[in-house]
């Protein structure tokens, strides 16, 4: 039986149907990877929710200090409070976000003070206010209490922002927070507070890494990772995903009791 094979137009026909049906689905397909990503955040961030709780029911409800060997003068990305709650997430993995930035800052070992390092530097606290509020007469650096929050399920304790490694080593200064910023007070890395309902977007936040402000080219001004939205912890340890919020929500006395 002579069988009669493929025109040159019909294989043209064929190739351009697979072809438009494949303009539809990587859309889909990269859309799905972005979700599973997003999704594998939050799960991050849940799990780093509950090994902060697990620190503060250890430490008389009092949640880990943003710079928790301030100390010892350590104000770097090698001490930030994820060295101190690793002994309750037990897996460095947990603080690397799937989308972050390939160039974030990982922590470094130090044998002077016993930290363990290899945590990413991509969750970082809400320190929200701190200007407008008078630092204590040593400038340290307290945690705050759970008590201290009236509505710890309505305000954001950790969110996403990034360390970036520039490869400079130079900087003796590394902001391991994130914050509430307007026109005055962006350009020195002032964070007044913000109105309860003002509603606010990402791009209201700085989050400079190095603390430069923008001069290495990094923006002051927070992305988002997951398709417009950043995942947060709260204050009572459950997390979501997040496209704006209001002033409300980011109202936490930062430096303490």
């Amino acid at each position: 039986m002579h069988r009669r094979g493929f025109t040159i137009v019909e294989l043209i026909i064929v190739i351009g149907i697979v072809a438009l049906t494949a303009s539809f689905l990587f859309p889909v397909f990269t859309q799905a990877r972005g979700k599973a990503r997003q999704v594998a955040c939050l799960s991050n961030t849940k799990q780093i929710g509950t090994a902060l709780l697990m620190y503060a029911q250890d430490y008389d409800e009092v949640y880990p200090s943003p710079w928790p060997f301030s100390g010892a003068g350590k104000y770097d990305w090698d001490h930030t409070f994820h060295e101190v709650i690793q002994p309750y997430l037990k897996n460095p993995a947990v603080t690397f976000c799937p989308s972050m930035d390939p160039k974030t800052y990982v922590s470094r070992p130090n044998v002077e003070t016993g930290v363990q390092g290899g945590n990413a530097i991509c969750y970082l606290m809400n320190e929200t206010g701190w200007s407008a509020k008078p630092p204590s007469p040593d400038g340290a650096r307290p945690g705050i209490s759970l008590a201290a929050i009236a509505r710890p399920a309505d305000v954001i304790l950790i969110t996403e922002a990034m360390g970036i490694d520039n490869g400079a080593g130079s900087y003796s200064w590394q902001d391991a927070q994130v914050g509430y910023t307007d026109a005055d007070h962006a350009g020195w890395g002032g964070s007044p507070y913000p109105a309860p309902d003002q509603k606010l977007t990402w791009h209201d936040f700085y989050n400079a890494p190095g603390c430069d402000w923008g001069k290495a080219a990094i923006p002051i001004t927070m992305s988002t990772r997951h398709d417009g939205a950043n995942n947060c912890v709260f204050y009572d340890g459950h997390a979501k995903a997040m496209r704006d919020s209001q002033g409300s929500d980011w109202l936490a006395e930062w430096w303490g009791e």
